[in-house]
């Protein structure tokens, strides 16, 4: 009876996985729709995990030290993280915005005294073609019409993208309400965190073994540090960068020192290629000043990224991630293909958490081969991973 059963699991695995490739731009609409529901929860989760690094630890502070606030220690973490991480948003806004508007009407004022400048040299280094040399002093650019023009240009083309004024507040309102429910489902998730470990752990002892259960904690748990480290390491470096490019700004009386300085920074946690796109924008801010202050800042841009990706880098993120140098490159490109700088980002912890469950298995496989001792499981793992 039992060689002549039905295998109705497989059948219906076949029979999903047809109708899944029959009806596959359906289902990559309503994937989509599930997204862009489910985005704000999803944020919220990430927003939890980046609060909970901060909360965390004041927490315990509050429950050891403080007996008088040992009840109310929960909300007081969350309270003080949530202004701390609004406070450094703000600060960044503050420090970035207005000299950004200050430095984009300068440049507007310097572009036609810099072509003026160029047009002269070019007609002093070509004075022995005269032909080309009145061609160049010939050029008489209208700069305020074409100013407009971009301007109208600009204006047309966000009203042709959003048709209405309609559409500019139902885009505002709906950011504005997605903001509020990443919020709510973060603050939520930090006062009741200890809820989602008991349903997981029921959900286990329900559907599990003991041993797969212990399996897919010890996987989850190599996730959660994974990210804890990059996070951490990235934030503490982003943060010294960011103040070695804003105090040797200051000393060579660079301008915009506190803007670049803090614009490096922010973009360096993008790993590799963040700062020199931060340099990139600070270079040409410096140049609508003087743009031999702009070399100045490049080479010295040069000279503090080199030694915080030799020193700093290696010693506050690559330890703690435990990720090899040339997987990281790999991650770096093939997760900025994929899903451009969120893969970047984002690919770092989830590789170094994949190559160190991967070190573990060899390292289990060679002890039960007899090839390493017994004794050396774990130790051997991280070092493999270093």
């Amino acid at each position: 009876m039992n060689k002549h059963r039905i295998p109705w699991t497989l059948i219906l695995v076949l029979v999903a996985a047809v109708l899944f490739i029959l009806n596959f731009p359906a289902v990559l609409k309503w994937i989509g729709l599930l997204w862009n529901a489910a985005l704000p929860l999803i944020l919220g989760g990430c927003l939890a995990f980046v609060l909970n690094l901060i909360m965390d630890p004041m927490e315990h502070w509050f429950r050891r030290y403080s007996p008088a606030f040992e009840k109310k220690a929960r909300p007081l973490a969350i309270t003080i993280s949530l202004f701390i991480f609004l406070g450094i948003i703000t600060l960044l806004c503050i420090l970035v915005l207005p000299q950004l508007v200050e430095s984009i009407q300068l440049l507007v004022k310097t572009i036609p005294g810099y072509v003026k400048d160029l047009q002269v040299f070019l007609s002093n280094l070509f004075k022995d073609h005269p032909q080309i040399a009145d061609s160049i002093n010939s050029l008489n650019i209208d700069w305020n019409s074409m100013f407009q023009k971009i301007t109208g240009f600009l204006s047309s083309g966000v009203q042709g993208a959003l048709n209405s004024a309609f559409s500019v507040v139902t885009s505002i309102t709906s950011a504005t309400i997605n903001s509020i429910i990443m919020l709510i489902f973060a603050i939520y998730i930090l006062a009741d965190k200890e809820r989602f470990v008991r349903i997981y752990h029921r959900l286990c002892s329900l559907y599990l073994t003991k041993e797969k259960e212990a399996r897919l904690t010890h996987i989850l748990v190599t996730f959660d540090s994974s990210f804890r480290s990059f996070v951490i390491g990235q934030c503490t470096d982003a943060l010294i960068l960011g103040t070695m490019c804003t105090v040797g700004m200051w000393i060579f009386r660079l301008p915009y020192a506190p803007m670049i300085g803090t614009l490096v920074g922010v973009t360096n946690i993008i790993p590799m290629i963040g700062a020199f796109i931060g340099g990139g924008i600070g270079c040409f801010l410096v140049f609508t000043v003087s743009p031999m202050k702009a070399l100045v800042f490049l080479i010295f841009l040069c000279v503090i990224q080199q030694f915080e990706s030799n020193v700093i880098y290696p010693r506050i993120v690559g330890n703690s991630v435990g990720l090899p140098g040339i997987f990281v490159t790999m991650v770096i490109v093939i997760g900025g293909a994929l899903a451009g700088v969120a893969g970047m980002v984002m690919g770092i912890p989830i590789a170094a958490a994949v190559y160190k469950l991967v070190s573990q298995y060899f390292v289990r496989k060679e002890i039960e081969a007899g090839l390493r001792p017994s004794g050396a499981g774990e130790d051997m793992a991280d070092s493999s991973a270093a």
